[in-house]
């Protein structure tokens, strides 16, 4: 081909690379592959392109763009081993073909690398069937390779600013969800909650229902799921309890329904959570839970205090088993749920803040009313705690029976 003919091929190739990718970026290593392929194919009527490329998520396996209309261009898709056989080189390399890389049906080929990292990323691929490629054609190749290269890092950068931009309001979206699941709170008589949300985790929740003015349908609870599926996860939660609450249910049936609805969704959502159902009139409170929560039951009477553990988080097994405590209350006992995110703080000395240190401070402190004691375990988990650690959302309910 002329000089001056290449010339201009290669600069409408890089005009309809731009032209290309004005309206939409390539957002992963398959569209911009297309991209190139698109934009190099018709670089001359006798040359036939192919496009080599990786993903991040199948590294090993080297995936080809080329047209199916005409004859394949590549024997071999392996990128490794072009690599290899071109000698590791990361500049453009023209062959004459022997037919072992390339379809005997053509005669010459320039190899065009789009290199990330000073490492290949992708690789143009232009056969020539009529005629041979020259010095002029290898020239053309090492523009073409610069300007993709150059464009590869531009879209690149340009991508993970969107990336960033996208996650920040993601996770604006997710604490506001997480905000408004603590809004379902209601007023009751010696209850208060306690949270620090600090951490931007925007896993745990707190909600509190009130079926009936002579009683309580209190829960705490940490989602483990993907950021996007969380938000989700937390309107599910306010509106599977707001409708459970309202059926003549006990805390453990309300705990197994919940579950059931989590495992016939398709989305992984696994949810540890500890209800407490109190009726006044009778005396008692229930609590039942599954994952990684706790409840404490502090007795005003003898001053015992007892801790409660659970076992599988809700979501995960339809055949899962959960248990219900239902526990004898008098006015000054003190219930307590709670999240790991206080139990499994680290303290400075490398131990966890514990459910024994959760224990401890409320038998120290138990003259305290709901919101000050609430308050309270939150402080000196905060004084204790080793702050170079990351933490993780905290959140705790107590209930003072009057």
């Amino acid at each position: 081909m002329k000089t001056e003919k290449l010339y201009a091929k290669t600069m409408a190739t890089m005009v309809q690379f731009e032209k290309n990718t004005s309206d939409q970026l390539p957002a992963n290593s398959r569209q911009f592959a297309e991209t190139l392929f698109d934009s190099v194919r018709k670089w001359h009527k006798s040359d036939v392109c192919a496009v080599l490329y990786t993903t991040s998520e199948l590294p090993e396996t080297v995936q080809v763009v080329q047209d199916r209309n005409s004859t394949p261009v590549l024997h071999k898709t392996g990128l490794r081993e072009w690599e290899l056989l071109l000698g590791g080189n990361s500049t453009v390399v023209l062959k004459k073909n022997d037919g072992h890389l390339i379809s005997k049906d053509y005669t010459s080929w320039v190899f065009i690398p789009v290199l990330a990292k000073k490492k290949v990323a992708a690789a143009v691929i232009m056969a020539r069937a009529g005629g041979r490629m020259g010095s002029a054609e290898e020239e053309a190749g090492l523009v073409l390779s610069q300007f993709f290269t150059t464009a590869l890092k531009r879209i690149r950068k340009t991508n993970k600013r969107f990336r960033t931009y996208g996650d920040d309001i993601r996770q604006q979206v997710l604490l506001e969800a997480q905000a408004s699941a603590g809004l379902q709170s209601v007023d009751f008589p010696g209850l208060a909650r306690a949270v620090d949300y600090g951490s931007g985790t925007g896993s745990d929740f707190s909600i509190v229902y009130r079926p009936s003015a002579d009683s309580l349908i209190a829960c705490v609870g940490d989602i483990t799921a993907v950021v996007h599926e969380r938000q989700k996860a937390f309107v599910f939660m306010n509106a599977i309890l707001d409708y459970l609450s309202g059926m003549p249910l006990d805390a453990l049936q309300i705990l197994m329904k919940m579950n059931e609805s989590l495992v016939r969704r398709r989305s992984e959502w696994y949810i540890s959570a500890v209800l407490a159902r109190y009726l006044p009139q009778d005396h008692h409170i229930e609590i039942a839970g599954g994952g990684n929560v706790g409840a404490l039951h502090f007795s005003h009477a003898d001053m015992n205090l007892r801790e409660y553990t659970f076992g599988v988080a809700a979501g995960v097994d339809s055949d899962a088993e959960f248990f219900m405590s239902k526990i004898p209350v008098q006015t000054g006992d003190i219930v307590c749920l709670y999240t790991d995110g206080v139990y499994c703080a680290r303290k400075r000395n490398g131990d966890p803040f514990g459910k024994s240190d959760l224990a401890d401070t409320v038998r120290k402190h138990y003259f305290l009313g709901a919101d000050d004691l609430a308050r309270k375990i939150l402080e000196v988990l905060r004084e204790k705690e080793d702050p170079s650690v990351d933490g993780d959302d905290r959140t705790v309910q107590v209930l003072k029976i009057e």
